[in-house]
């Protein structure tokens, strides 16, 4: 955990490091880095309860990290455009959560990177109460690896085929690559050198149901055997059959409902370029900013020149 520490308080820090006071009214480029908690809403694990495809079923005990790096295009009238990256990981287990699903036995560990481009919207800030309030969406894509332990050994389940993808000729693998619709909230604080720091929270619609490797019905283990081995009938159905589940044909997963994940955490936000002329070159031994020619701008403030 000393990482996502020291970004924490390197987005306090960096705000304040090379102050300015002149604000960029102008279309601006910026960059952003994030450090964000990742949550599934996914067919595994989840509350002490039957499934729910809501955030009633999120498991706090499997919440894990993600970084997120992004470019920003500042259009004016408070819109922005981004590209935006996310590379982090989801998890669940079974084993979590007292309900009908404890007895499946199931756990996933999926990695992933994401990449989406977004428009935001931000309130003006001459409206105090609601300054810095912040909505975006946009489309991305996701490629994910769904992947489960055994004897300390993480597998990739995909090419196992849990659900029988492998054995049945009807049925093929499903893609590593699901489109995803992203949908935020934040609020962003404004410090002095133009930086933002954003505390966003983001969901994620998914059009995948395999972000955890379980979508539909038990398989016969028998087949998945002949095709992937003793590992793959072992991770099509950990439980062995002892508690009931894993019959043929018996439900595993719910494929009406496809998985989806949300992120929170912090963003820090950097302009890099404007159009203003005074954003160009930064004359550090002035504490101001240079034309491009080299000579200082002045600027009238309550009728004086400075």
């Amino acid at each position: 955990m000393r990482f996502p520490f020291f970004f924490l308080i390197l987005c306090a820090f960096v705000p304040f490091a090379f102050a300015q006071k002149k604000p960029i009214k102008k279309p601006f480029w910026s960059v952003e880095a994030g450090l964000m908690s990742t949550s599934f809403l996914g067919d595994l694990g989840g509350r002490d309860q039957d499934g729910v495809n809501d955030f009633r079923d999120l498991d706090l005990n499997q919440t894990r990290m993600c970084l997120a790096l992004g470019l920003n295009y500042s259009l004016g009238r408070n819109l922005s455009f981004g590209w935006c990256n996310n590379i982090g990981r989801l998890s669940a287990n079974d084993m979590e959560t007292k309900s009908s699903r404890t007895s499946r036995m199931l756990h996933v560990r999926t990695d992933f990177l994401e990449s989406s481009l977004r428009l935001t919207y931000t309130i003006p800030k001459h409206i105090k109460n609601y300054k810095g309030l912040y909505f975006n969406t946009g489309i991305g894509m996701i490629l994910y690896k769904p992947m489960a332990k055994r004897d300390n050994t993480w597998h990739d389940l995909r090419s196992l085929g849990t659900e029988g993808q492998l054995a049945d000729p009807l049925l093929s693998p499903y893609s590593t690559a699901a489109l995803v619709i992203p949908f935020g909230i934040g609020k962003k604080i404004y410090f002095p050198n133009r930086s933002i720091l954003s505390i966003e929270f983001s969901f994620r619609k998914s059009f995948t149901d395999y972000l955890d490797d379980v979508s539909t019905t038990y398989y016969s283990k028998s087949l998945i055997n002949r095709k992937s081995g003793e590992l793959g009938e072992y991770f099509s159905d950990p439980s062995k059959e002892q508690f009931g589940a894993g019959k043929e044909g018996a439900t595993r997963g719910n494929p009406k409902n496809n998985d989806n994940y949300f992120l929170i955490g912090v963003k820090l936000e950097i302009p890099i370029f404007s159009s203003d002329p005074r954003f160009k070159k930064r004359n550090t031994m002035r504490n101001g900013w240079i034309r491009t020619d080299g000579s200082v701008p002045t600027f009238r403030k309550n009728g004086k020149t400075r």
